[in-house]
């Protein structure tokens, strides 16, 4: 795409950093004595992420781009939404087994009012399991909403983990 303005969506920077990875592989392979021509090489990033062809790939940021939301620096800095915030001891129920622990991470997802949480507990949470051997978890990442209850990315609640919150 060779566009003067730049494109609102992102698109082009999408394409733009493929075209380079692919030039960095062509040079490399080049190196390697083997010379491949610059659309072999966008075929070759193609295939190597997983698409059919170079035109694939491209309407696949068309996708991206159209789904990635606006940047909120102002929620990237601190999570006043979250009643929790990373280092905070907590406490709650992982599949139904109380536990205590810290959050290690939060990142806000794509989906307002979903946060990706990393949680480390003080001992490993012992599972029930039907099978004969023991599940144990110490360190899990799971989505929470603002209530402090799992949810999937649409925000649906799932009941597999519940935080004391504040």
């Amino acid at each position: 795409m060779n566009t003067k303005e730049p494109d609102p969506k992102g698109q082009t920077d999408l394409a733009a950093f493929a075209k380079k990875r692919a030039k960095k592989l062509r040079l490399f392979l080049a190196d390697l004595g083997h010379s491949i021509s610059h659309s072999q090489s966008l075929e070759a990033m193609a295939h190597a992420e997983g698409f059919r062809d170079w035109n694939t790939y491209c309407a696949s940021f068309k996708l991206v781009a159209d789904i990635s939301p606006e940047p909120d620096f102002r929620a990237a800095r601190h999570y006043e939404n979250f009643p929790v915030q990373v280092g905070d001891r907590i406490s709650g129920r992982y599949r139904g087994v109380p536990f205590k622990g810290v959050l290690l991470g939060l990142e806000q997802t794509i989906t307002p009012g979903v946060w990706r949480a990393k949680m480390h507990f003080d001992a490993p949470v012992k599972l029930d399991n039907p099978k004969s051997f023991d599940v144990t978890r110490q360190r899990v990442q799971v989505k929470f909403n603002a209530a402090g209850k799992t949810v999937n990315l649409k925000g649906t609640p799932d009941g597999s983990t519940e935080l004391d919150l504040p």
